[in-house]
């Protein structure tokens, strides 16, 4: 089964971040696969959220991803950055013309994965000296180029599960989502649209 979207999923993840696209994708008729990284299918949230996924990350073929997706919070993005599987994992997918998608702390996965050099991204602020040298995270809301789409934090995670969306399926039903969740009422569509360095 081809999957629009996987949620790589390990302790310390962010609770909104990981699940508000999850939600964006399945209202809009997509399939989505949450994996964990820990070995075990339950995964704890920083806010002490106890998901159970889908399945480990093991059981799932990367080619079978339209792409993939790390949430951030600290202490999961640092555990996916030190899982060589992981981080494996994702340049798979990546090598495949598959997208890659990142919030908050999750780009410094795709730094240690190598796959933001010469790329133009975004994260959450403060995070440049520590871990990602060399590297300047743009003053964006949300960033897209060469297949890889980041975003800054727990609020931006809204705008940003729509621009994904719109990326992995149609910009269409990224419209009819952001219309039926009273999103206008929040933020301007320009926060998600044509968001594209490429």
């Amino acid at each position: 089964m081809v999957y629009s979207l996987g949620v790589l999923l390990a302790d310390g993840f962010e609770t909104i971040e990981a699940l508000l696209p999850v939600d964006v994708f399945r209202r809009a008729g997509e399939k989505v696969v949450l994996l964990s990284t820990n070995g075990k299918k339950e995964v704890l949230s920083a806010q002490g959220v106890t998901i159970k996924t889908d399945a480990l990350m093991e059981e799932l073929d990367p080619k079978d991803l339209k792409a993939v997706f790390l949430p951030g919070g600290m202490g999961g993005a640092e555990s996916l950055r030190d899982n060589l599987k992981a981080r494996e994992f994702i340049q798979e997918v990546y090598a495949n013309e598959g997208l890659v998608a990142a919030i908050c702390a999750g780009p410094i996965v795709l730094e240690k994965a190598g796959l933001l050099k010469e790329t133009h991204f975004t994260a959450f602020p403060g995070l440049e000296e520590k871990y990602f040298e060399g590297l300047k995270p743009e003053d964006q809301l949300v960033v897209l180029d060469k297949r890889i789409l980041t975003s800054r934090g727990p609020a931006p995670a809204f705008p940003f599960a729509l621009a994904l969306l719109a990326t992995v399926s149609s910009p269409i039903k990224a419209e009819a989502i952001y219309q039926a969740m009273q999103g206008p009422m929040v933020f301007p569509a320009e926060k998600w649209k044509n968001i594209s360095i490429d």
